[in-house]
């Protein structure tokens, strides 16, 4: 297996950002994916297959290591994908306070 430029991009994005509020606000959330493909011997019959992962956006660069691998490895062609994406934590929804509370 030859690693590419982007496979260790993304490897180093993932030992970044340990935690998932470093992740979440990074850009990565929820991501899911619906491929619709046709089979190598039945090209009139299509298949679907449903992926849920988490990755960085705008950029997806899992899912497109992913597609890349589909195209060179995989005989079924892509008719059609679709993708949704949540980040996990929005900017509005984190505020910044100035006080502590000690618990004794």
């Amino acid at each position: 297996m030859v690693l590419r430029y982007e496979d260790l991009l993304l490897e180093r994005t993932f030992v970044m950002y340990r935690t998932l509020l470093e992740r979440s606000l990074a850009g990565f959330g929820l991501t899911i994916i619906d491929v619709t493909y046709g089979l190598p011997d039945h090209p009139s019959i299509l298949q679907k297959f449903v992926w849920q992962f988490e990755d960085c956006y705008p950029q997806f660069p899992r899912l497109a290591r992913f597609l890349d691998y589909w195209e060179h490895n995989i005989e079924g062609p892509l008719r059609h994908v679709t993708i949704a994406h949540r980040r996990l934590i929005k900017p509005t929804e984190i505020r910044f306070i100035n006080h502590q509370i000690l618990m004794q």
